[in-house]
């Protein structure tokens, strides 16, 4: 943009060397603008003062209402530039200054004054302020607003701008309190992306509701998404699995212990729904001592185990049903298991997908027990 006025002045005039060197006015010159003395860049957006582009500096023939070679008043985008004859950049050039410099200076120096007026009022201001703020400018009167923050509360409250703490926190350093259930559509919490050869990809993050997500990408494909390390004597749990019951109350249900073994043992044992349902009188839960009680348990979600012994007082019948499972825990398919038998033998059983147990092969030499520990089947 055009914006500083050149020539039109006493020193605008082309002086060309004439015949035995003779200085004349050099009328009809054409002359090209450059930005620096040697060198640089050629100025293209020149205009004539109605603001019409030009495409060179012509001095003036004399028709034009200027004395010939006189260089009529232009505009150029800097304060000064460099003139010389047009197509030649390895011409000499001379400096020309804007003749609007007087005018620039007196806007400097009206700025500087309109400055040093506004530091004045400011400091005044401030100085004004800084009495009706003192103590002595105040009020004495008790908090109308104790509800609000006051600075202990906000130092306690807002700790993540300052030094991480050393002592026990009073309050959590960062709370979301949504008052509404996000729904799945809604923003992540937080996330964490990794670029790997262009590609930019999201790796973990906290959703929507804040919990915990993690994914393997390319570029890390060997990294657990999930890493917890124990010591190598420790007691506690690697992974500890709760569930809030009914009561509102959190109990252990599982986890995997300090050497990566799944936990089962939280997995309460459960008696039979019945034994010997079909009242023959033959089957009764063997007990006392170091015998374990006739029950069951989940290992995982679709292996059960089971433990105790019965002991059957009268020969066998192949059907009758020995006990029943507790609810849930009858297989989806018929499970036939062998069962070691005290006498020495081996007693053929199956388990029902109605929850009864029940014998498959006739066992003799009564009274003996049948023993169901660590019999496992497929739910």
């Amino acid at each position: 943009m055009s914006i500083y006025t050149h020539g039109g002045d006493l020193a605008a005039y082309v002086i060309v060397a004439g015949e035995g060197n003779a200085l004349t006015l050099g009328a009809g010159a054409a002359l090209d603008a450059w930005n620096t003395r040697t060198g640089g860049e050629q100025l293209t957006d020149l205009t004539a003062l109605d603001g019409a582009p030009l495409a060179a500096i012509v001095s003036s023939d004399g028709t034009d209402g200027f004395a010939p070679g006189q260089i009529a008043p232009y505009k150029a985008p800097l304060p000064a530039v460099w003139l010389g004859e047009a197509g030649n950049p390895a011409a000499p050039r001379v400096l020309s200054l804007t003749v609007d410099m007087p005018d620039l200076i007196s806007q400097v120096g009206q700025a500087a004054t309109d400055a040093q007026r506004a530091a004045e009022a400011a400091a005044a201001s401030a100085a004004e302020l800084a009495a009706s703020s003192s103590v002595d400018g105040h009020e004495a009167a008790a908090d109308p607003h104790p509800q609000y923050l006051t600075p202990e509360r906000g130092d306690g409250r807002y700790l993540a701008a300052k030094p991480p703490p050393s002592a026990p926190l009073t309050e959590a350093r960062e709370v979301f309190d949504f008052t509404s259930t996000p729904a799945s559509s809604d923003a992540d919490m937080r996330q964490v992306y990794v670029t790997h050869n262009g590609v930019r990809r999201l790796v973990a993050w906290l959703n929507e509701r804040g919990y915990y997500r993690a994914e393997q990408v390319s570029g890390a494909l060997y990294d657990a998404p999930l890493v917890s390390i124990t010591a190598h004597n420790g007691t506690g749990r690697a992974l500890q699995i709760q569930q809030r019951g009914a009561d509102n109350v959190r109990r252990d249900v599982g986890g995997i212990d300090k050497d990566g073994r799944v936990v089962t043992t939280d997995q309460a044992w459960v008696a039979p729904a019945a034994v010997d349902p079909g009242a023959t009188g033959k089957y009764v839960a063997k007990t006392g001592g170091s015998l374990d009680p006739l029950g069951v348990r989940f290992d995982s979600n679709d292996i059960v185990r089971m433990r105790g012994r019965l002991t059957y007082t009268a020969s066998t019948v192949s059907g009758e049903v020995m006990f029943t499972l507790p609810a849930g825990y009858a297989p989806t398919r018929d499970r036939m298991l062998i069962a070691p038998v005290s006498n020495g033998a081996a007693s053929t059983i199956e388990v029902m997908t109605t929850g009864a147990v029940i014998v498959r092969r006739p066992n003799t030499g009564a009274p003996s027990d049948i023993s169901f520990d660590d019999l496992t089947y497929h739910r």
